[in-house]
C-alpha cells in the first residue's frame, strides 16, 4: 500500500500519480517531474515530490515510493540511492552567515516545544490516573477526538530487583488543552496505570501525536454519545467542542459502579443531558434536573427505555431519539457489538431513530507505531453490512471512528486478544516486584 495519508489530510501539498506521489528530480534549483520507475535499479529515481517552497523540498522513500515498495531491503536501498540527491539539493541552497546566537535560541525553543515533561500526577481517583504534560507543540495541534502514543524512556526508568520499570507503549486519549499543557488520562487496572502513578513532575516522556482523526463537529445537530469510563476522558474535550459548535449533546454514560465517573461536574458542563448507568451497586447521583440515573448493565435496554419514556419525566423533557442526527459509540468491543446488532437491520433500536441517522463506532485496535500506515498493527477490516463480506481495510490510528455497521467486530476482537496474555503476565510481574 502506498502511504498517501499526509496528502489526504493536507490536500494540495504534492501532486499524485495514481496511487502514489509523482516522482520528481532536483536540477539546477528546480524540480522536474519524471516517469515512475518500474524497478528499484532504474537510472531515473525521482526521490522528491512536487512540493517546493522557499528552497525547501520533500523527499519520499521506502514503501511510499513506487520503485521501492514491497520489502524492507528495497526501503533501505531507497535511502542509499536518495541521499546523494538530497545532499546536492542542500548544497544548492543560498549561502547564509552563521548566527550562533540565533541557533542557540532556535535550539532552546525546539527543546521547549518538542520535549514533553510531566507537570502533575493525580492518582486519587479509583478509576484513572490524571496527567498534565507540558507538550507545547502537541497541545497546539490537538483537536478533540485525537489521541497520543505515550511511553517512558528506558534510561530514566527506575530499576526494581533487576527489572527496569519502563512504561510500555500506551494509547491515551486527549482530554483537553490548558495553555501548552495536554491533559491525559490513563486507566487503572493494568501495568500502564500502575506505572503512571509512580511518575513525578519533571519526568520526560515520549508523547507522539496528536494522531487519529479529529471528530467531525458539524453544527446544529443533536449528537448522542454512548461511552464508558474510557470514553468519559474523550468527552471532557469533545463535549465542550460539540456544544461550542452549536450542537446538542445527549450522553449515555455506562459504568461498572458509581465510583468510576470522574470530574462529574465537567461532564455535566460538556453535555445537555446525561443518562448515568451503573452495572453494579448503587446508582450515580444525578445532580441536574434533566439528568437520569439508572442501575443497569444493559446499555441497549437503557436506550430503549429512554426512547419509550420509561425513565421518568426527565426523559420526556429531554431529547427524543428521533431528533438524534449522529450516534457516537466509544467503549468495549462488547458495547460496540451490542449497538451494532441493535442499530442494524431489524435491530431492537432501529425504530427509535430516523433512517438517515449516522452511527459511528470507535475501533480500539491494538496500536504500535501510530504513524498512519507503517506497522499495520492497527489494521481493521470493514464489511458490507448486508452481506457480511469484507470490503476494505482501515488503519485505525488514522481513522479510529468508523461507520459502526461496517466494522468487522470479530476481527477487532481477535486483534485485541493477541496482546492479552503478555499484558497479564507483565501486570503480574509488576505486582510481584512492587508488592512482594
Amino acid at each position: 500500500m502506498r502511504n498517501k495519508i499526509y496528502e489526504r489530510e493536507h490536500t494540495g501539498t504534492a501532486e499524485l500519480d495514481g496511487d502514489h506521489y509523482q516522482p520528481h528530480v532536483h536540477r539546477r534549483g528546480e524540480l522536474q517531474a519524471v516517469d515512475t520507475p518500474e524497478h528499484c535499479k532504474d537510472a531515473e529515481l525521482g526521490p522528491f515530490t512536487s512540493y517546493a517552497h522557499d528552497h525547501r523540498f520533500m523527499s519520499f522513500l521506502g514503501d511510499t515510493h513506487p520503485g521501492f515498495a514491497g520489502s524492507v531491503v528495497k526501503a533501505v536501498a531507497s535511502g542509499l540511492r536518495s541521499y546523494p540527491h538530497v545532499l546536492r539539493a542542500m548544497a544548492e541552497q543560498p549561502a547564509a552567515d552563521a548566527d550562533w546566537e540565533a541557533y542557540r535560541a532556535f535550539r532552546g525553543r525546539m527543546d521547549y516545544l518538542l520535549t514533553p515533561r510531566v507537570a502533575s500526577v493525580d492518582s486519587a481517583h479509583p478509576a484513572v490516573v490524571e496527567l498534565r504534560v507540558s507538550a507545547p507543540l502537541a497541545a497546539r495541534n490537538y483537536r478533540p477526538g485525537q489521541f497520543f502514543r505515550m511511553q517512558t524512556f528506558e534510561a530514566y526508568s527506575e530499576v526494581e530487583q533487576g527489572t527496569r520499570l519502563q512504561m510500555p507503549l500506551q494509547t491515551v486519549s486527549g482530554a483537553g488543552v490548558e495553555g501548552d499543557m495536554m491533559r491525559l488520562f490513563v486507566l487503572k487496572g493494568g501495568i500502564g496505570g500502575r506505572l503512571a502513578e509512580r511518575m513525578r513532575p519533571g519526568d520526560p516522556l515520549v508523547l507522539m501525536g496528536p494522531t487519529g482523526a479529529p471528530t467531525e463537529m458539524g453544527s446544529g445537530k443533536t449528537v448522542m454519545v454512548v461511552a464508558g469510563r474510557w470514553g468519559a476522558a474523550v468527552m471532557l474535550s469533545l463535549g465542550p467542542a460539540l456544544r461550542a459548535a452549536g450542537n446538542r449533546v445527549l450522553y449515555f454514560g455506562a459504568f461498572r459502579s458509581n465510583t468510576e465517573p470522574y470530574h462529574q461536574e465537567q461532564l455535566e458542563a460538556a453535555t445537555d443531558q446525561i443518562v448515568w448507568a451503573t452495572a453494579d451497586g448503587d446508582p450515580i447521583e444525578a445532580r441536574r434536573p434533566q439528568d437520569i440515573s439508572v442501575a443497569t448493565g444493559d446499555a441497549i435496554d437503557l436506550i430503549r427505555r429512554y426512547g419509550d419514556g420509561e425513565l421518568g419525566p426527565e426523559a420526556v423533557r429531554g431529547m427524543g431519539l428521533g431528533e438524534v442526527d449522529e450516534v457516537l459509540v466509544m467503549g468495549s468491543t462488547g458495547l460496540l457489538y451490542g449497538m451494532q446488532q441493535a442499530m442494524g437491520g431489524d435491530g431492537a433500536l432501529t425504530g427509535y431513530f430516523r433512517g438517515d441517522v449516522e452511527v459511528q463506532g470507535t475501533a480500539g485496535s491494538p496500536m504500535q507505531c501510530m504513524l498512519k500506515g507503517v506497522c499495520s498493527q492497527c489494521l481493521q477490516w470493514q464489511v458490507d453490512p448486508d452481506t457480511g463480506e469484507r470490503t476494505r481495510t482501515v488503519f485505525s490510528c488514522a481513522e479510529q471512528d468508523q461507520p459502526l455497521l461496517e466494522i468487522d467486530l470479530p476481527n477487532l476482537w481477535a486483534r485485541q486478544s493477541q496482546n492479552r496474555l503478555p499484558d497479564m503476565m507483565a501486570d503480574l510481574w509488576l505486582g510481584h516486584l512492587l508488592e512482594g
